[in-house]
């Protein structure tokens, strides 16, 4: 087990059995779950995972994996960046944690965090419009943090119905540290339709987004 291989690194990758008890005890998985900071990639699927446990203490993130660069980047210096995730050439800035787009319907948050870069200006204010929806689940409600550069600019409630809403967050970019930010989406919950009966899908899935605009604000 982990506590007993503590002077070796180790990496386990996991596969949708992983949310089949008839192939992998569900005790695997919970054990999984219980080291969320080890978790390195998430698939697209929102099942398969990579995790990294380091005799140093050190981790693996994303970003050692999905450098920023200019194609997968939303760039703002402009004034205004305006990304439809139902249109299938933006699936580029999908760098983790959001589905494939799915054309003319939007692209799934998946598990429990979602990652964008954006290049925005020094010492500037924006105004960031989600128009999105949760997967319902009768349990609980969905609730969406937004967080750049490791500071909470805004929190997003969502009602309890199945209709895209429109959600503006407004932040300003006092100091950045590099030319390029890091948007990073935490979801209250991800849960898979197979879990809530609707359907055979195994993917873990949080909201979908349908568009987001950010533009500075003079």
């Amino acid at each position: 087990c982990l506590m007993n291989e503590k002077d070796r690194d180790i990496w386990i990758a996991t596969s949708p059995s992983l949310h089949t008890p008839g192939h992998i005890s569900p005790d695997v998985r919970k054990l999984l779950e219980s080291y969320p900071d080890n978790l390195v990639l998430m698939g697209r699927d929102g099942v398969s995972g990579l995790y990294y446990f380091s005799t140093a203490g050190s981790r693996l993130s994303y970003i050692d994996f999905i450098p920023p660069a200019d194609e997968n980047t939303i760039d703002i210096l402009d004034g205004i960046a305006d990304i439809y995730f139902s249109s299938p050439e933006n699936n580029s800035y999908l760098i983790y944690g959001m589905d494939n787009i799915e054309e003319g319907i939007g692209s799934w948050g998946l598990d429990h965090m979602s990652l964008l870069y954006l290049k925005l200006e020094e010492n500037t204010s924006y105004k960031l419009t989600v128009i999105a929806k949760p997967l319902i689940n009768p349990f609980q409600s969905q609730k969406m943090e937004l967080i750049l550069n490791n500071n909470l600019i805004g929190t997003i409630e969502f009602p309890e119905d199945d209709v895209f809403g429109k959600y503006p967050i407004f932040f300003n970019t006092k100091s950045i540290d590099s030319d390029t930010s890091l948007l990073k989406i935490r979801y209250a919950y991800s849960i898979t339709p197979k879990e809530l009966e609707i359907t055979e899908d195994n993917r873990n899935l949080s909201v979908l987004f349908s568009r987001m605009i950010i533009e500075k604000i003079e």
